[in-house]
Order: structure tokens, then sequence, then C-alpha cells
């Protein structure tokens, strides 16, 4: 058995390392900028020095200043050290450029220049902000929207409105850099070049670093790109919320979906059997909004059966500093009763009918008319020796009901304005806040493997038919 436990743990660390792999280059490549995103839309209008202290700052809290991954391979025209441009859509634009004219000396003399120019215009105190603007997107076009060089007139017009001598001088700077700039073979950019980096942000997202996370690793996702703040305090709330319910109502759904399967396969094609099998194949096809509303309607609602709360999963006014754990479980218990219900019912419906046709199978194997043949009743030969094989397919639905119980239904969440993971991935998605879907998406991931880790142990345990190495 620790053998077996061993091989299946091996397997799992292997899964394991995939899906942080591919967690990563999800949230690498996901489109826009992180950058942009904590931008406002006045961002130009500040000074030089506030602009790069956000901006840097920035850079240094998200890794933005490092390369993706250990190894990297790029074209020969392409310098080893473009990673350490911070703003996305710069170094697209720089490609560009590179693939274009060949020589990193040339475009990086612009660049420099560009940037120059770009914070001296931020910089500069005047109260005609709208030609500041302009000015803003004359500069920028030359790098964005065409060849650098075809934008020389529009630069040069530059020369009008900048009356000092500095802005004068970075303007004659940018357009000395611009008429430099020479189209050079294009042979270079198709042979490919391999770089190495220590240093990367694969690395420092898995293991974090000295100051700004402590790597996924240590529980530390990064921040929000909503809200900025850490994503596992935005999430920690919502995701026990999400456990707990999801965890009760699983019990609830195995508990009763057992003991009804019991119940129907004693009864056997009796009316008591039938009706139990109508009962869980029109559960099972009751959508999830309509069965919570329902619910409301009938069990909060002053008119029928106001008995539980409508909604939320606490009092409102709170607990208050005399209660102690067993006044906060009780107080809040009335809360989870529905939100429970609405999470079980359609896995309660499948247990059973699941477990009902795994017993019925199992009565008819040849061990079961042995002990027929030793005298033993119905309901010693069901609960005594079918039983506990018929138990193999739920064991098997556990490993993926669970999981998705774990993230929540959006719509029972939202029925029942449930602060959850349904809600919170719903807003995410929305607002394209990729470190907080990944950090699900992981979570989920590893929830996954548990319960495939925990399947394969107790088959062992459960089927004597089965052996272990089988299963390795």
């Amino acid at each position: 058995m620790l053998k077996f436990i061993f091989k299946r743990l091996i397997r799992a660390f292997g899964t394991l390392v995939a899906l942080v792999l591919v967690a990563f280059f999800l949230l690498e490549f996901a489109p826009g900028d992180p950058l942009q995103k904590f931008n406002s839309s006045s961002e130009v209008l500040k000074t030089a020095k506030e602009y790069h202290k956000i901006k840097d700052g920035l850079n240094k809290q998200l890794g933005l200043n490092l390369p993706a991954f250990y190894f990297s391979i790029t074209s020969q025209v392409i310098p080893d050290t473009l990673y350490k441009i911070s703003l996305e859509k710069d170094q697209i634009a720089l490609k560009k450029l590179l693939f274009k004219y060949g020589s990193w000396t040339q475009i990086s003399k612009y660049y420099r220049a560009y940037n120059q120019l770009l914070e001296h215009n931020r910089n500069i105190k005047i109260e005609d902000k709208t030609l500041q603007l302009k000015c803003h997107e004359i500069i920028t076009a030359s790098l964005y929207r065409q060849t650098p060089t075809n934008q020389l007139y529009r630069i040069k017009a530059l020369y009008g409105f900048y009356k000092d001598k500095e802005g004068v001088d970075l303007v004659e700077d940018l357009i000395t850099s611009l008429e430099g700039l020479e189209v050079r073979s294009a042979w270079a950019k198709y042979i490919p070049k391999l770089n190495f980096y220590t240093q990367n942000k694969f690395h420092r997202w898995v293991f974090g670093d000295d100051r700004y996370t402590k790597g996924i690793i240590r529980g530390d996702f990064g921040i929000s790109y909503v809200t900025g703040e850490p994503v596992e305090k935005k999430i920690r709330n919502k995701l026990f919320w999400s456990v707990l319910l999801s965890l009760m109502g699983i019990v609830l759904a195995y508990g009763m979906g057992i003991a009804t399967a019991i119940y129907a396969v004693i009864r056997q094609n009796q009316t008591a059997d039938r009706a139990i099998t109508g009962v869980t194949v029109i559960l099972f096809s009751i959508p999830a909004f309509w069965f919570a509303i329902i619910s409301l309607l009938t069990f909060a609602n002053p008119d029928v059966l106001s008995i539980l709360p409508v909604s939320g999963v606490k009092p409102i006014e709170g607990f208050g500093s005399s209660s102690n754990l067993m006044h906060k479980f009780f107080s809040t218990l009335p809360y989870l009763v529905l939100p429970t219900i609405c999470y079980a019912y359609s896995t309660y419906a499948l247990v059973t009918q699941t477990f009902r046709s795994s017993l019925i199978e199992e009565m008819k194997l040849d061990y079961i008319k042995t002990a027929r043949a030793k005298g033993l009743s119905e309901k010693e030969i069901l609960l005594q020796h079918a039983f506990k094989n018929a138990l193999l397919p739920l064991v098997t639905l556990f490993t993926t009901s669970f999981p998705l119980a774990i993230g929540g239904s959006l719509i029972i969440e939202t029925v029942f304005n449930i602060p959850g993971m349904g809600n919170e991935i719903m807003s995410a998605v929305y607002h394209q806040d990729y470190p907080v879907l990944i950090a699900f998406f992981v979570l989920s991931g590893i929830v996954t493997l548990l319960s495939y880790l925990v399947s394969d142990i107790v088959y062992g345990f459960i089927d004597p038919r089965i052996e272990i190495e089988e299963l390795a």
C-alpha cells in the first residue's frame, strides 16, 4: 500500500508541475498589458516623477522587469534584454522596428530619445492640456501607428510648441535618431538565438522573492488587477463559504442518496422504488435557478412558510462581542439550509440512481447467490456483502462532483446573495482580473488531484477484487 501511495504521489506531483506551468503561461499570455490596467486615462498628465514612481513600483511588484522563463528562443536581431522594457505594447512595437531596420543600436537610440521627449512632455507646466495631449499623441504615433520615418513631418511640428531650449533639443534628438534609421538586410531575423535567464517571472511566481511575493508555493498568487489587494486575501473568505457549502452539500447528497438507494433496492419493483426513480429523475432535470427560486418562495416567503432567511450567510446585525462559537454556529445555520439543499439536490438524485443501479447489479453476482444459499436474509446480504462493493461507482463520482462543487454555483450564490467563489469568478472574468482566475484554476486543479488520489486509495480498501498493483 505504501508503495502504491508513493507511486500515486509521484504521478500527482508530475501533474501538479504541468498544472502550474499551464497556469503560468495562461497568465503570461493573457490579453492586455497588466501595467496599463493600473494606469488611469489621465496618467499622461502626471509629472514625470510621479509617473515613473508609479510605473517602476508596479514593474517590480508585478515582476514585469524580468524575462518570462528560464530560457527563450528569439531572432538574432532581438536583444536578450528586451524584456526590461516594461510596457508590452512598446516591446511589440520595437520588435517590428527591429525586424525592419535590424540594428538595435539605432533602435535603442531612437527609443531613448522617444522616452526623453515623452517625459519632458509629461513634466511641462502649461495651461492648455489639450495641446499637451495632442503632442503626446504625435510622439507616441511614431512608435505605435506607422513607420517612425513616416511621422517626421508631424514630429517637426513640435518645434512650434516647445519654447524652452530643452524641449527643442529633445525634438531635435528624436528627429536625428529617426533620420538615422536605415533598412537592413532581413536575413538575420530568421536565425534563431537561445537565451538563458536565472532570474525570471516563472521562478518568482512559484517560489517568490525577498520582497514583493512569497510565491504560489506559499499561497501568494500576486495582486488583483482590479483592486490592487493580494489575491489570497481577496478570495480567502469567499473560498471558505464555497468550500463549506459544497462540503455540506456533498455530505447531505451522499448520505441521503445512499440511504434512499438502499431503501429503493429493498423495495425493488414496488411502488416506493418506482416513486424514488421518478422523483430523482425530476430532481436531476430541474434547473438550479428554478429550484433555488421555488425554495425561496416556499420557505422564505411570509405568505407561505417564512421559516428560513431569504439571503446571506450570517445575521446582518452580526454576532456581538459576547457571542461564543456555538452561538455563532446556530445563528449561521438557518442561513445555510436552503443554499445547501440547492447545492445538494442534483447530486443527491445522481448518487441515488448510481448507487441503486450498482446495488442491483451487485445483487446478481455469484457470491450473492452463495450468501443466499447460506440462509442470509436479503437485508443482511445487501448491507454486509453487496454494500461495500457497490460503493465503487460513488467513489468515482466523488472525484468529479466535489471539485465542481468547490467552484460554487454562480446561480445559487446570486439567488441567495452568498459571497462565494462563483460571484468572484464572474467578476474576475468581466474585469479581466487574471491573477484571481489563475488562482482559482490552480486551487481547483489541486483539489481535483487530491480527489483522484483519495479515490484510488479508497478503491484499494473497499474492493478486495482489485489488486493494488493493478491501480499503480
